[in-house]
Parts: structure tokens; C-alpha cells; sequence
């Protein structure tokens, strides 16, 4: 019986507290493939066991899943950077 495909999804999107921080957060779910997944999001040079990116800046983000038989699957995902609160000049007379 052969495995179910593999497959990837971004678990949504995740904004970093403003601009230039590299605080934001990118999860991935993976379903079907054999064995235990690797995961990377900067096409497959530096991989890593869990599913969770953090600590990076805003930008958008294709990771790429692969399970124990070297298959893959990809997950897009957009970090943002958090809009400024919307002020404006309150004039008295």
C-alpha cells in the first residue's frame, strides 16, 4: 500500500512588531509522505525537525516539507509588519 500523498499548508500569516524586527512566526502542517518530515523555508539548504520558523522579518516564505523518502511538498506563508496605530492630530478650537 503506498503512502498517502504529501502535503503542506502554512497555518496562516504572522506580523512582526514593526519594521525591520525579525520577530514574526511561521507554522507549517504537513500530512501524508513517509516517516518524519524536515522542514525549511530557503529551498532545502538548511533544514530543520520542526515545523515552527521564528524569529524572522516580514516577507513572504515558501517552505519546503520532505519526508523519509526525500518527497516533497511546499507551504507559502506572508509574515507582515504590524500597521502603526492610525492617529490623527485632534485640533481643539
Amino acid at each position: 500500500m503506498n503512502p498517502d500523498l504529501l502535503s503542506a499548508n502554512a497555518s496562516g500569516s504572522y506580523q512582526v512588531s514593526c519594521f525591520d524586527a525579525a520577530d514574526g512566526s511561521l507554522t507549517v502542517s504537513a500530512n501524508g509522505g513517509t516517516g518524519a518530515y524536515s522542514y525549511s523555508n530557503d529551498n532545502g539548504t538548511t533544514q530543520q525537525p520542526g515545523n515552527s520558523f521564528n524569529n524572522v522579518p516580514a516577507g513572504n516564505y515558501t517552505v519546503v516539507v520532505t519526508d523519509a523518502n526525500g518527497c516533497t511538498a511546499t507551504a507559502t506563508g506572508t509574515i507582515t509588519i504590524n500597521p502603526l496605530p492610525n492617529t490623527s492630530p485632534i485640533f481643539h478650537d
